[in-house]
């Protein structure tokens, strides 16, 4: 099994696709003689814990019988308590939201970005539910709005700017009423359940839960 990943430099915006194998890191591993040190790896809150542990236990159990180390998983409740775990040493990796990224970029090393569908990037959904008459973004106005958290790039950054761009004004004046979910999974649960009239998301949290759990965003 390989992952083929994007790997960005911060001060180029041309990237390159390549293939990290893990028996390479295997054999460095060896010669650096600390194989029994384990690894704490932080997850940025992009979905809810109980989601996280479950999308992440294959990949992480698959990474520590390649590198003969214990892969801890550590979570917070928010995008800055994660972000201060790497930038104080107190976890070596983190799995993190871009927009988290971009608030610590001189601090840390990006190491690689994830490829999905042939792609290094990803997109932000606004929705509302189905039995909403609200059709566009216009619409919008003066309605209740979930954010995910306030260093989230889809669910929080982008709506942001879009507003600005089409309004000249911010959240706070364009919405009745907004609120943060602390989660993309959980903002969709909250159009879904009409407990809020819309949420801008990540794309890829969504079509995920469109393809293992349909039940879930059928009303979005």
């Amino acid at each position: 099994m390989i992952f083929l990943l994007a790997v960005f430099s911060c001060n180029n915006s041309e990237y390159e696709i390549k293939t990290v194998d893990f028996a390479n890191t295997i054999n460095q591993t060896i010669q650096e003689n600390d194989t029994n040190q384990d690894i704490e790896v932080v997850i940025g809150a992009m979905i809810s814990p109980k989601e996280t542990f479950s999308n992440y236990k294959e990949l992480f159990e698959y990474i520590t019988s390649k590198l003969d180390k214990k892969l801890t998983i550590v979570q917070r409740k928010s995008y800055s308590e994660s972000n201060e775990l790497l930038t104080t040493n107190q976890v070596k990796v983190g799995f993190i939201c871009s927009g988290a990224y971009l608030k610590i970029r001189d601090k840390c090393d990006l190491l690689v970005v994830p490829v999905f569908n042939k792609l290094p990037y990803y997109q932000a959904y606004i929705i509302v539910n189905k039995s909403s008459s609200i059709k566009n973004i216009y619409d919008l106005k003066g309605k209740s709005f979930a954010f995910t958290d306030p260093l989230s790039n889809t669910g929080k950054f982008y709506p942001e700017k879009r507003i600005n761009e089409l309004f000249n004004t911010d959240s706070h004046n364009f919405f009745s009423k907004t609120t943060y979910s602390n989660s993309h999974d959980a903002s969709i649960q909250l159009v879904e359940k009409g407990l809020v009239d819309g949420a801008s998301i990540d794309g890829l949290i969504y079509e995920y839960m469109l393809k293992k759990t349909p039940e879930k965003v059928q009303n979005i």
